[in-house]
């Protein structure tokens, strides 16, 4: 769950409740430690992730689950299924710990051929006795067909009964079944892997300094871990809610040419195995957007892109094609935005704050920046021995803290001459040359067509972003707001289009980078979808 609190559950044996509640105390990365009265007596964990929206899925831990057991493991009971769009949805009694330890339940529907492990969505009516755990396990098998009858088979595996002890056969029939995208806890879709949000980034423009603090900040570069690739760079989280909206628009007839979103509307990831709920998009859209509806606008080519976009100067931002230092067409703003070494950068010449356009996979284009080198800004720096004191220093030179902007020992190769790096001030001029983008000449297609600035282009986007943020789209007329939440629009896409085979994170060089400072090149779309 998006910013969960993690709560631990200690049970000793013979105990019968699920009251006694520990927070759990995090020392490093998501490992999480708690404390117990004594060292002798077996403990069984169960752990639950919970937030202001509710309570997550249990995770059971405890020192006999997969040990060695006494006995065979008890055939899954009283199994029960429900056939909904393109999935069974089982539930059977469990006994996961005690005597009959279960290391493990699988499912089979061609009659014991195949053997899948079971993921245990939640464990109903949980009961611990005398160190015993049992519950209702509830599970579901995804991508089917639907009016399809389906005989399956659960088992139990255990160190006793490494075949397995079987259930009888149950049968059931995937069913299309109109949901309520409304309700929280509706599952759409399970990720089939991971949709990366943030990656590590080099240096940049100067290792940061808190000039207010007198703190050396994030002295390798950007936020380790966190540079959010949605503000920076085409990738797959951002490429799915695009073409989500775009299916939307299309499924309730607006005929879009293309979809816009912004990198700043998403606020996580989503992890491989994910099950997606309208409750875990709701953690992934910032809080900005979370009732932001969609809209459908109409603006003519010229809007989009000018001759003047691609004559931008990069040497000496921000030069022609600006007004008071904006770029003012959808895609001229969009190519505004820093590459620098933490997405999103600072200030620039968009309007309002630095927007990285997200389009659906209707639009392709290149954004060209100036040059970079890494390897270049290292030998230089690691050369001079002044400068690895201040980096082994975290940005002390002496007594004090050196001043980066300054830089009067020279060490950095690429310097800021008279640009404010802190406002981003477009009136200034920076020798960086790495910064602002622009769009690459013969590189913007629309449907595969090159912008005809005669022609008028019909966008689906949100209100929040056609009312705030892009200019192109301030002074449009033909303006229609669909009262429908971006949320619930991919929610719908993600039930109704993605159901059958999992949401699955694909690039398809949409919008490919040149120069600028280089991310993890692994998170960058290569030749195939990924």
């Amino acid at each position: 769950m998006a910013n969960a609190m993690v709560l631990a559950l200690i049970v000793g044996p013979g105990a019968s409740n699920l009251s006694n509640w520990t927070p759990g105390i995090f020392v490093e990365g998501n490992n999480a430690v708690f404390s117990v009265e004594d060292n002798k007596t077996e403990h069984k964990v169960c752990v639950v992730s919970a937030n202001a929206r509710g309570q997550g899925k249990w995770y059971v831990f405890g020192n006999d689950y997969a040990a060695t057991a006494a006995t065979s493991p008890v055939a899954p009971l009283n199994v029960t299924v429900r056939g909904s769009n393109q999935s069974l949805d089982f539930e059977f009694d469990a006994v996961l710990t005690g005597p009959a330890s279960v290391a493990k339940y699988e499912y089979s529907y061609d009659n014991g051929t195949t053997w899948t492990p079971i993921e245990i969505l939640d464990l109903g009516n949980m009961t611990v006795n005398d160190g015993v755990i049992t519950g209702k396990a509830k599970f579901s098998i995804y991508g089917l067909e639907n009016d399809k009858e389906y005989s399956v088979k659960i088992r139990a595996i255990n160190t006793i009964s490494t075949t397995g002890v079987e259930s009888d056969v149950v049968k059931g029939t995937p069913k299309y079944i109109k949901v309520n995208y409304d309700d929280p806890n509706t599952v759409l879709a399970k990720a089939t892997a991971e949709f990366i949000y943030a990656e590590d980034v080099p240096h940049s423009d100067f290792w940061r300094m808190d000039t207010v603090n007198k703190r050396w900040s994030n002295p390798q570069g950007g936020r380790k871990g966190s540079d959010r690739l949605v503000r920076g760079k085409e990738t797959a989280l951002g490429n799915l809610f695009a073409d989500a909206l775009q299916w939307y628009a299309k499924k309730e007839n607006y005929e879009p040419d293309f979809s816009w979103l912004i990198g700043d509307m998403i606020s996580t990831g989503i992890t491989n195995g994910t099950f997606i709920t309208p409750r875990f998009l709701a953690g992934i859209i910032t809080s900005d957007y979370q009732d932001d509806t969609v809209v459908i606008v109409k603006v003519p080519g010229s809007a989009l892109i000018g001759d003047l976009d691609y004559d931008l100067d990069l040497n000496n931002y921000p030069a022609v094609g600006t007004d008071n230092g904006y770029a003012t067409t959808l895609f001229g703003q969009a190519a505004s935005v820093y590459r620098n070494g933490h997405y999103g950068g600072s200030g620039g010449t968009t309007y309002n704050g630095v927007w990285w356009g997200i389009p659906s996979k209707e639009a392709r284009y290149t954004i060209e920046y100036l040059p970079y080198s890494l390897d270049a800004f290292n030998t230089h720096f690691n050369s001079k021995p002044e400068c690895v004191a201040i980096r082994d220093a975290k940005g002390m030179y002496g007594d004090k803290a050196y001043d980066v902007k300054a830089d009067d020992k020279k060490c950095y190769l690429l310097t800021y001459a008279e640009a404010n790096p802190v406002s981003g001030d477009p009136t200034e001029i920076s020798v960086m040359g790495y910064k602002r983008g622009k769009i690459k000449k013969d590189t913007l297609f629309i449907n595969r067509e090159p912008v005809d600035p005669e022609k008028t282009y019909t966008i689906a986007t949100t209100r929040k972003i056609a009312g705030e943020m892009y200019l192109a789209f301030f002074k449009v007329s033909d303006y229609k707001d669909t009262g429908v939440t971006l949320k619930r629009a991919v929610s719908e896409y993600l039930y109704e289009q993605k159901f059958a085979s999992g949401a699955t994170p694909k690039l398809d060089g949409r919008v490919v980078l040149e120069g600028g400072v280089p991310g993890d090149s692994n998170n960058d779309y290569k030749s195939e979808s990924k």
